[in-house]
This record gives structure tokens, sequence and C-alpha cells, in this order.
């Protein structure tokens, strides 16, 4: 009887018996005093043999074989770098292996080229439909290979998992006070040696993550007969990705990002899968929140994945763009992809989680109220439009008592202001472009009119931080005519500031204002007082 293999939440629960799930039914070998070594050797063997009685690397469905090398993992800590190195490998090889087969199993070589020129079931025995086969063998044969990649993953993000956490745990208590020793600029410093498990090299992680990155590429669906693969399948995905990136060393690596970047934007642009990517994302910003470079990163993980759904939605229609001679059908794609596409979807969930935040949470929590501050300005500065949608919901935070926030959303308004309203082309029917055009410059005049309310918060920073933004405004002339007045009244104001801060930045300010002023860099006050006069005159008979 098949029994299916349930991702558990958590490895022990794998050791209670389930009906009609797998379950480790054997007992311990290391703790009955065989050696991990030859334990490893003794699974390698049976899943690198393929023949009509051993299905290789799909061997590891058998209960001898998984449970050998789960309770291998059980003792991971006590392995030699030795017995490390070659457990990787043999998960590794089996999970390469694996996907070999699946590839071979739906004749994946060449349909892709076939389905992008129109070509039917009967072009090739590539295109062969899942009907010509004996259901119940092709149903078997889905069945072995979906176990065997659920468990190699399963193992892999298991492994992943352990092998981190011991790393950074050698590397936070390894000498703490000692003086830091310079970089060295040997590539050979990137590999293991010996004494260190082969998690400790860079080139491993790549390979690693490489690994993931075309498990993704698989037809899962039709693997899994269903849209998509099962949710707890695809949250290893996840889970493995910012365990990587909650280590510094990890995000270091300009290469080690693009490779986690491109598994989180496999997982959100093609399946979807942005609950669980907002929730960990939001976690590690909370978690090193007060670390630029880390909440950085995250900044460029959703422009990857924003920039990148876009991309990948439009790849079908490129071919087309081409014999048309132009591609500004494909770009005209990718701008409105990046507005509704998957990407864009991800970063919305984001901010409505950002806005969702309490404000007794980000007060007391001032890292982490800095880092989504930094997160939120950077989204609004790369994507205005994508954010202005949801600036009314963090707009909320300027009530709290968080001053970084609020820094961090009255930076977010100077950029959606300048680069979202900056241009209204007329694409359509005229009268349907100047109402849209009306609505939105009175959306700007309602984020100007807020922005001028802010000249009065209570702490001095945000006050500094206003008046910065005001400046940016006004040296990219983005501020109405209506406004100016006004502006220039407030910023006088704020010279008798109490703090030095804000009255530097006021003089900063009035530079601005007198410099992209707009009625011109010179005044020719001849031609007012002109009219002044004419004016007085008028209103004198007026009044008489």
């Amino acid at each position: 009887m098949e029994r299916e293999f349930v991702i558990p939440l958590r490895p022990e629960n794998l050791r209670e018996e389930v009906p009609n799930q797998f379950w480790v039914i054997s007992g311990d070998r290391i703790e009955g005093g065989e050696k991990p070594e030859s334990v490893i050797d003794d699974v390698a063997q049976r899943l690198a043999n393929s023949d009509d009685e051993n299905e290789g690397p799909l061997a590891i469905g058998e209960s001898e074989n998984f449970d050998a090398l789960y309770y291998i993992m059980i003792h991971l800590g006590e392995l030699n770098p030795d017995a490390k190195t070659h457990l990787f490998d043999v998960i590794s090889k089996g999970l390469m292996q694996t996907m070999t087969s699946i590839n071979q199993l739906f004749g994946r070589d060449n349909s892709k080229k076939k389905k992008k020129r129109g070509a039917s079931p009967a072009d090739g025995d590539a295109m062969d439909t899942d009907d010509n086969r004996d259901p119940t063998a092709w149903k078997s044969q889905l069945f072995k290979h979906r176990t065997a990649l659920k468990m190699y993953v399963w193992l892999m993000q298991w492994f992943a998992s352990k092998e981190d956490d011991a790393w950074m745990q050698k590397s936070s208590t390894a000498n703490p006070i000692a003086p830091k020793a310079p970089a060295q600029k040997s590539k050979k410093a990137k590999t293991h040696d010996a004494n260190q498990s082969p998690w400790e090299s860079e080139d491993e992680r790549t390979k690693f993550m490489l690994h993931l990155s075309k498990v993704l590429k698989l037809d899962l669906a039709r693997l899994w007969a269903l849209p998509k693969p099962d949710e707890p399948f695809l949250g290893l995905f996840a889970k493995i990705c910012f365990t990587l990136l909650e280590n510094p060393e990890n995000s270091k690596s300009k290469h080690m990002r693009e490779c986690i970047f491109a598994v989180l934007r496999g997982l959100v642009t093609r399946y979807q899968q942005t609950t669980e990517a907002v929730n960990l994302l939001i976690g590690l910003v909370k978690k090193q929140g007060q670390n630029e470079q880390s909440v950085n990163h995250m900044v460029e993980l959703t422009i990857s994945v924003v920039s990148g759904g876009a991309e990948n939605n439009i790849d079908d229609d490129e071919d087309e763009d081409d014999e048309d001679g132009s591609g500004e059908g494909a770009d005209k794609r990718k701008k409105d992809e990046e507005n509704r596409g998957p990407g864009a979807a991800f970063l919305g969930d984001v901010l409505v989680e950002i806005s969702n935040l309490s404000y007794r949470e980000l007060t007391t929590n001032n890292n982490a109220a800095k880092g989504f501050a930094t997160y939120v300005s950077s989204m609004a500065s790369h994507f205005p439009k994508q954010t202005l949608p949801y600036i009314s919901q963090l707009m909320t935070h300027l009530s709290g008592e968080s001053a970084n926030m609020r820094s961090g959303i009255i930076e977010a308004l100077g950029y959606i202001i300048h680069k979202a309203f900056a241009q209204f082309a007329v694409r359509t029917d005229a009268a349907e472009e100047i109402e849209r055009i009306k609505a939105n410059l009175g959306m700007r005049d309602q984020l100007l009119d807020i922005l001028l309310q802010r000249f009065r918060d209570t702490t001095s920073w945000t006050r500094g931080r206003v008046l910065q933004t005001w400046a940016y405004l006004a040296e990219n002339n983005a501020i109405t005519k209506s406004f100016w007045q006004q502006v220039t009244t407030e910023a006088v104001g704020r010279l008798h500031d109490k703090a030095a801060h804000v009255r530097k930045c006021a003089i900063q300010l009035l530079q601005s204002l007198l410099l992209n002023n707009p009625f011109g860099p010179e005044l020719k006050l001849t031609q007012f007082r002109a009219k002044c006069n004419e004016a007085r005159q008028i209103v004198d008979q007026r009044s008489e």
C-alpha cells in the first residue's frame, strides 16, 4: 500500500503513526552501534543503483532508506565534516537524478519549444498526453516521483536549517573579543577545508540554491495532477531562503543573494506564494531592522520580485513583438504587469502588513520601526504608482508615537507626489483623460496638504525630515503654486524652532524655494509695481 509523505511541521512528527501516511518505522541504526559513515555508504549505494529490481534515487521512498537518512539527520551535529559532506552529496545527487527522471517521465526536453511554436500533441513523442499511458502505472509513477521529490527537498531544508544555525552559533562564540582578521583576497578562502562543514563553503551553498531553483522549474502541476503543488511543499522553499538571509555571511555575497532571490521570485510569480514570503519578510525586518544592510537586501528582494514577475509574465509574447519589428508592446505590457502582476500583489501584501503593525510594537521595538520606515520609503521611491493605493493605510502610522515610522511615511509621501503624478499623458478619449487628470491632481493636492500639516510634528527629527522632503519637492518642481506661499511661510516659522537641526533644514528649504520658485530666477519688480499701481487705482475708484 502506498503511503503519502506529508511534510511535517517538526521532524519528530514523522515518528507518529498516522493512517495512510508515511512515518518512520525503523530503529536508529547509529544508536544501535553502527558508524554513521557506513550507514551513509549503504544508503548511497542503494540510491545510486538503478535496474529492474532497484529504482535508484526513487528508492528513497522505501522505509529502510529514508529512515536511515532521517536518523542520520538527527545525529547531524555529531558527524565529522567528511561525513557531512558525503551526506550532503548523497541528498543533492539524489535530488538531481530525481529531477532528471521527472523530465524524462514528462518528455520535457523539447516540449517547451514545441508549445511556443504552437505544436500539437501529434507532432512528437515529447508532446504525448498522460491519457496515452496505462492509468494505474502512470499514477504509480507520479506518486513515486512526487514522494521522492518531497523527501529530498525536505531533507535539504532540514540540513540547511541545522547547519546554518550551527554555523551562526560557531561564528558568534569563536573569539568574540579577538580583533577582526584582515580579509583574504585569495579565492581559496571561500572553499571549505577538511575541518569545516560543507555548509561553510559558499560554492556548496550556491549549488544548493541552484538545485532548488531547478526544482521550481519542473512541471510540478502535472506531477501533483493539480493546478499547483501543495502549500507545505512550497513553504519549504520560503523557509530555506529566509533561513539563509538571516545569516549575514549569506547576505554579503551578491551571487548568493541572487540565487536566493531567484527561488523566492519563482515562488511568488509562478506559484503565487505571497503569504508565506510576506510573513517571513516582515519577520526578518523585525529581527534585523537595526541592520541597514539587511533592510536594503529586503528592498532588493522586493525589486527583484516586482520587476522579475513582470518580465516572466510577458515571456510568452516576446516572440510576437519581435516579429512586428518593435519591442514597444513588450515594454508596455511590462509596465502594466508591474502594476497588476503577482509581484505587485506581493508588494501590496507587504505594505498592508506594515500598515497593520500596532503602534505599541513600533514604539517598543525602535529597530523594527527604523527598518520598516526605510523599506516603505524605498518602495515609494522605486515603485511610486504601486505604493500609491496603499498610502492611505500607511498614513495611519502618522498618528503613532514612532518618530522613525512617521519620518519614513513622510519620505514616502514626497516620492509619491514627485514620481506618481509626474506625467498626465492623454491616451484615449479626451473627456475621460481630463477627468482622470483632475482626479489625480486632486489626490496630489490632498497629499500635499497632509504633508503641509506635518510641519508641526512633535518630534524635532520628524520636523527636520518634513523640511527635507519639501526641499526635495521644490528641487524637482513638484510643488504647485497654490502651496508655494504656505510652504514658504511655514519654512520661515521653522527658523525659530528650538532644535538647531530643524533650523538648519529650514534654511536649506528656503534656499531651495528661492532657487526653484515658479516665478523664475529673477523677479522684475518694475512690471509688478506697475500692475500693483493699476490694481490700487481700480480699488480706489470702486471705493469712492
